[in-house]
């Protein structure tokens, strides 16, 4: 930090004392003092401005201890080699157990509770808070410290987990709101100053530049809703869920991850989808995307795809139309190319994100389509995306969580609304919240949100059915097991690598 800020204030000075020479003034030297006071005056007034909106979040959770020998089990990766659902505990400082270790040492073993910290910002003055999802997921207690050091408890009012973010919720009034600037207007090259409490240490200001907009497949996870800011003012775990700011103290983005340590490649939401999913949350609980049931590939990906249509320079081919969706009942095909929507031109896939995210369900669309040769336009009406079984909206932090070693996965109860989504009868059904990497269970496709609804060809009422039924399978047995994936029922048979 001192030296990346020591050059850039050096860069400064020496741009200053060159203005002033260019001027050929008597007195340029304290011209370019002035400028450069000025500009130093700049950045302390809009960190001073941010810090009055910015949180510390601290979270309790529970979770069986690690081994003695070993608190990292086998999670020992770097940050971006992690999915959302697992990055949250290394950013968050807590060390996840290892689901290696046989079950029979854990016996009689207290549950662990693990301290996490993370960031947040006042979004309103009456007690609404924002932070990323990954910070408060899983949390049995959520406490905030305000900027004039009260400590205040919080219960979570709703997240999204395809856009990482979450609305918290203390009784507090009177609070200074942070004030959202326009994320569209920021320009790559901008000065931008990040804040928030990384590894504990509050009102951490950093800065440097807006050094991307619009960055896609920053994480594999094709689920997320990735429209990146990138940005070199230095994130450290902590800072996730508070404030990227521009020089006018305006926040243009929520600092969400980082690639590598100390790489100064950051990554924030930016502020106007941030948002928009917030002013939801806060209504409703839930945050409902428009939705056309279409999986599209832009022409810009593949040479393959530019040759099939030779006649256009951009557009975004329909590579799948889900049955069930508005686009199965419309004039739309598979292998389109959609060239325009409601008039305005998509050449990626974050264009075609942000286009349908800025539209509200039931709202008619217009998409210009080129289909072998021939322009057409089709109507096609949005409605609200369809829950995804990793999309729990009430995310209730105090939900009961069971951990099953040999397998390899974290287990919550079912929530109603999924149980009746899927078709499944009241109380059956467990849903999957992690799975270690390399566990049988990643082997044999599990992965979080997943639904377990049988176990042995019995319906499963619950995590102790689920757990005394495990017990109770003979080792030297398979275990069959079918669950449901994205809608999608799956059997698999699974052999424990070693008797129990």
């Amino acid at each position: 930090m001192k030296t990346s800020v020591g050059a850039i204030s050096i860069g400064i000075l020496t741009l200053a004392c060159w203005v002033g020479r260019a001027g050929q003034s008597p007195t340029r030297t304290d011209s370019a003092l002035d400028l450069a006071h000025s500009l130093n005056m700049a950045f302390a007034q809009a960190a001073d401005h941010a810090k009055l909106s910015v949180v510390v979040i601290r979270t309790t959770s529970h979770a069986a201890p690690a081994s003695s020998s070993d608190t990292r089990g086998p999670w020992d990766v770097d940050l971006q080699e992690l999915p959302p659902e697992l990055r949250r505990y290394f950013e968050n400082r807590s060390s996840l157990p290892d689901l290696s270790e046989p079950q029979a040492s854990r016996e009689g073993s207290d549950p662990l509770s693990f301290e996490g910290q993370g960031s947040g910002i006042i979004l309103r003055e009456d007690g609404y808070l924002l932070t990323n999802r990954h910070v408060v997921e899983g949390a049995d207690r959520i406490e905030v410290k305000l900027p004039d050091g009260r400590e205040l408890p919080a219960k979570l009012c709703g997240a999204d987990q395809r856009s990482d973010l979450a609305v918290l919720k203390i009784e507090a009034k009177g609070l200074q709101a942070a004030r959202l600037g326009d994320s569209d207007r920021v320009r790559v090259g901008e000065f931008a100053l990040a804040v928030g409490a990384p590894f504990e240490l509050e009102s951490t200001v950093t800065f440097g530049h807006i050094s991307a907009k619009g960055r896609q497949n920053v994480l594999e996870d094709v689920g997320l809703d990735q429209d990146f800011l990138q940005t070199d003012a230095q994130i450290n775990p902590g800072n996730s869920g508070g404030p990227l700011v521009n020089i006018d103290g305006e926040v243009v983005g929520i600092n969400t991850l980082i690639r590598g340590m100390r790489t100064g490649i950051g990554f924030a939401i930016p502020i106007n989808q941030v948002r928009e999913v917030s002013d939801q949350l806060i209504r409703t609980g839930r945050y409902q995307r428009p939705w056309l049931g279409i999986s599209v590939r832009s022409l810009r990906e593949s040479s393959e795809l530019r040759n099939a249509f030779p006649e256009a320079h951009d557009g975004l081919v329909v590579k799948q139309i889900e049955t069930g969706g508005p686009a199965a009942s419309s004039d739309l095909k598979a292998g389109d190319l959609i060239q325009r929507i409601n008039g305005q031109s998509v050449a990626t896939l974050g264009d075609f994100k942000r286009l349908i995210r800025s539209r509200t369900v039931g709202e008619p669309l217009k998409l210009d389509v080129n289909r072998s040769g021939q322009l057409r336009v089709i109507q096609l009406t949005a409605v609200g995306s369809p829950n995804r079984p990793e999309e729990n909206p009430g995310m209730d932090p105090s939900t009961k969580i069971e951990e099953e070693r040999e397998l390899g996965m974290l287990l919550r109860p079912l929530p109603s609304e999924m149980a009746t989504q899927e078709g499944l009868a009241r109380g059956q059904g467990i849903l999957v919240s992690d799975v270690a990497a390399g566990s049988l269970a990643e082997r044999s496709g599990l992965k979080p949100g997943a639904i377990l609804t049988d176990l042995n060809r019995r319906p499963i009422a619950g995590l102790r059915q689920f757990r005394d039924a495990l017990k109770s399978t003979d080792p030297h047995q398979a275990i069959l097991l079918n669950f449901v994936i994205d809608g999608s029922a799956h059997f698999e048979v699974l052999k424990l690598d070693s008797p129990r």
